[in-house]
């Protein structure tokens, strides 16, 4: 039952790396998907979980999609905005607007490609940006 599904989506049961946890929350999305398995506690860590893991490895704009995961729970209803916000602030040196040829790379670096692309809401790309912004003007870091 349900107890062997959790016992499942444990990293050590599914590679060698008791940290990774690319494949346990590709089975927990999928099994959640199905409708076999509905525990947004377990499914928010296992999603946070993977979004640091992501994002350690250098992949941030991945990390976005994999938060935008994350379910509202009664004890932290804003858990997946303080998350998105928590990576946004951490790599708003590399938003900056599309221009030309850069407005094609890979990963999307400009604020409209995160709201057009991930459906971030625009005001949340703002308001890190500005905090950056903000941060380099009071430290002479322009």
């Amino acid at each position: 039952g349900a107890a062997q599904l959790q016992q499942l989506l444990r990293p050590m049961h599914s590679t060698y790396c008791s940290t990774d946890h690319r494949l346990v929350w590709h089975v927990y999305v999928v099994l959640r998907d199905l409708g076999l398995i509905d525990n947004s506690g377990l499914g928010n860590r296992l999603t946070m979980q993977y979004a640091s893991q992501l994002e350690m490895e250098g992949l941030w704009y991945e990390a976005l999609f994999v938060l935008l995961h994350v379910r509202p729970a009664p004890c932290a209803p804003r858990l997946r905005e303080a998350a998105i916000k928590g990576v946004l602030g951490r790599h708003a040196h590399r938003l900056r607007p599309a221009e030309g040829a850069e407005a094609r790379t890979w990963p999307p670096q400009s604020p409209e490609d995160l709201v057009d692309t991930l459906k971030i809401p625009e005001a949340w790309v703002t308001e890190c940006r500005e905090v950056y912004e903000a941060y380099c003007r009071n430290t002479g870091r322009a």
